[in-house]
């Protein structure tokens, strides 16, 4: 029997991975291909010429795309989102269309508050006074009574909630589903979008 064939274009995944080791085991072939830039649907077509199956990052598959890689049989995203993927046309070809929730959910989480302290803390304006050979301090804020509004408290935004509490804020969220039980235990008040954009402060 020939072995199905693997395209990984995720740059998660390497050579000798765990993923990788036990896509082996099961006697499958591996092909790595990172997406490290945008990829045109031409470049993809290629690409999945004898391709059974994939994990694959951002890269667009279009109806065109699925029209010409009828041996495909799974996508799998590594992520949260469908938005490269017609997924009208994969149902279509039967393709099963498969995607990693909660797999980025710390980096996300980590990143929005990275970007919360550069902002309360006048990063950039500290770190290029300090390039130029400056000394004037930027005063920032303190987090801590500072309020947080978050918009959507998924999977993404339950981080960053449990983030923002370790740093003392009141966290406000406009969400359609409810998890009152998170939001009891971690200070959450649910509240419609114009208050929360009203009383942020980030």
């Amino acid at each position: 029997m020939t072995p199905y064939r693997i395209l990984i274009t995720t740059i998660f995944l390497h050579p000798g991975c765990a993923v990788d080791q036990r896509l082996r085991a099961e006697g499958w072939e591996t092909i790595f291909k990172p997406l490290l830039g945008p990829r045109s649907e031409d470049e993809l077509i290629d690409l999945l010429r004898g391709i059974d199956g994939g994990i694959f990052s951002g890269d667009p598959f279009t109806a065109r795309v699925l029209e010409a890689s009828p041996q495909l049989k799974v996508i799998s995203r590594t992520g949260v989102g469908y938005d490269a993927i017609d997924l009208k046309a994969a149902t279509a070809q039967g393709i099963v269309v498969c995607n990693t929730p909660g797999v980025n959910r710390h980096a996300v989480a980590e990143w929005t508050f990275a970007l919360i302290l550069s902002c309360a803390r006048k990063m950039k304006e500290n770190l290029s006074e300090v390039r130029n050979g400056g000394w004037v301090r930027h005063e920032g804020m303190d987090l801590a009574g500072k309020t947080l509004g978050i918009v959507g408290l998924g999977t993404i935004g339950k981080e960053v909630a449990q983030r923002a509490n370790a740093f003392e804020m009141r966290i406000l969220a406009c969400e359609v589903v409810r998890d009152v039980q998170f939001a009891e235990a971690h200070r959450v008040t649910f509240v419609p979008l114009e208050r929360l954009l009203a009383e942020s402060d980030f």
